[in-house]
């Protein structure tokens, strides 16, 4: 099993916060549903096998970046990422330059069209469809993945624009 995708995925969901709250020198917890790591991980493992591979990955992340602890409560798995580790990633791996200017945009309070061009200018693969539910207005991606592969649903309340990030399968487990 490769776990270089849920390391990808906790980096950029440090990014994120980073990006839109700031830094502070406090550890950080990410929350994992076991179908979340199982979609990441591409397993069909139980919460019990999950705690030994996510015990295994911690170990090996915190040798190598920094300390990272984990905890669980039933099927929930908790990352603890320590402000070392938080503080590498600020300042040893570039952000995403897609997902930076989206986050910017959207803090910046930017319009809709401005937010839906960062989609356009960055892939002609840009998927943007307003939809008609009551949990957001639009939905974006990129078909192909690149730069991103995640699916971005766009909420609208007046002249702000905000926003959830999943992934494909993720996405796709929630039924909209």
């Amino acid at each position: 099993m490769d776990t270089a995708k849920l390391e990808k995925h906790l980096i950029v969901s440090v990014q994120e916060a980073h990006a839109k709250l700031g830094f502070d020198d406090a550890p950080m917890t990410l929350n994992y549903t076991l179908s979340t790591l199982n979609h990441i991980l591409g397993t069909e493992l139980s919460a019990e096998k999950m705690g030994g591979v996510l015990g295994g990955f911690c170990s090996a992340l915190s040798e190598r970046l920094g300390r990272t602890e984990l905890s669980s409560v039933g099927d929930v798995f908790c990352l603890t990422i320590s402000p070392e580790l938080r503080r590498y990633i600020r300042d040893e791996i570039p952000m995403p330059k897609f997902l930076g200017e989206f986050i910017k945009a959207v803090g910046a309070g930017k319009s809709l069209d401005e937010i839906l061009g960062i989609f356009r200018r960055y892939s002609d693969k840009a998927h943007i469809e307003q939809v008609d539910n009551d949990e957001f207005d639009y939905l974006c991606y990129f078909e192909n993945g690149v730069p991103d592969d995640c699916f971005y649903c766009l909420t609208v309340e007046g002249p702000m624009i905000s926003y959830h990030r999943f992934s494909r399968e993720d996405y796709r487990a929630l039924g909209l």
